[in-house]
């Protein structure tokens, strides 16, 4: 039998790791890597710009999410401010559109890395069914176990890539390549901000989740807020090292770039990790 949600389970170590885990994937490395390698060292001024949007809308979740309480979470804030009709529009454009986008890119670059990488023989479509079926299954489990996972996983994450961004930063082993940066104006800065969203967007999907928090009032708010804090600093020492050893062409090009990161830093062992 399928358990039910629980209220009052989850404390901040749990709402961190949703915050920085739902953000920090393949999909936003991607990404992080295509606009280094368009933009240079002034996608850079693009990510702090959208980074600063991203703390205001934490503010405003937060808050919507402590003033109303459901886990219901944008349709419930846009029910009240603006009816029903509009909130099942923001419900279709805020979580059932980006899940239909985001989640198949985000398990297909895992599938492709993982086909390429270790199971050549085994087709990316099936390696990525058997990974969501893993997933699928611990949710099911109910959202402790979940949070458990989900700790792990982020932490996992976190530690991987500050290790390979501070190797790249530092300039370990030999980096050959020596990038000139493209001129970005300032009409340039501001059209890459939206891809610098992409980076950051996610946080806000920790509010569904202060049903089970112990104490929402004071952990959400702080969860999103240093999640973002994490993310931009892990963004901003990967970027920085992937433009140091990966040419700024094949970073915008390769579908993969984080991993051609990992490998030009840290040969064999950051390929397979």
């Amino acid at each position: 039998m399928v358990e039910g949600l629980k209220k009052g389970v989850l404390g901040f170590p749990s709402l961190l790791a949703v915050a920085v885990g739902l953000v920090v994937a393949s999909t936003t490395l991607v990404s992080l890597c295509q606009g280094m390698g368009l933009g240079g060292y002034g996608f850079i001024l693009s990510m702090l710009i959208a980074w600063i949007l991203m703390i205001f809308q934490a503010f405003t979740f937060s808050e919507l999410a402590i003033t109303m309480p459901r886990a219901g979470s944008i349709s419930s804030y846009t029910e009240v401010a603006l009816g029903h009709f509009l909130a099942i529009v923001a419900t279709f454009a805020g979580y059932i559109v980006v899940q239909l986008l985001a989640a198949p890119a985000e398990i297909a670059v895992a599938s492709i890395v993982i086909n390429n990488i270790f199971l050549p023989s085994v087709s990316p479509t099936t390696i990525g069914i058997i990974m969501l079926i893993i997933f699928m299954s611990l949710n099911l489990l109910g959202v402790d176990v979940f949070a458990n996972a989900e700790i792990f996983f982020t932490i996992v994450k976190i530690v991987t890539i500050a290790a390979i961004g501070i190797a790249g930063v530092i300039l370990l082993g030999n980096p050959q390549v020596h990038n000139v940066s493209p001129p970005l104006e300032i009409t340039g800065v501001f059209a890459s901000v939206a891809l610098g969203v992409w980076l950051l967007i996610g946080v806000e999907f920790t509010c569904p989740l202060v049903e089970e928090a112990k104490n929402p009032r004071r952990d959400l708010p702080l969860a999103m807020i240093l999640g973002l804090v994490i993310i931009l600093i892990l963004n901003l020492l990967f970027g920085i090292a992937s433009i140091r050893y990966v040419p700024m062409d094949k970073l915008a090009t390769s579908p993969t770039p984080h991993v051609d990161v990992a490998s030009a830093i840290l040969g064999k062992v950051g390929l397979y990790w």
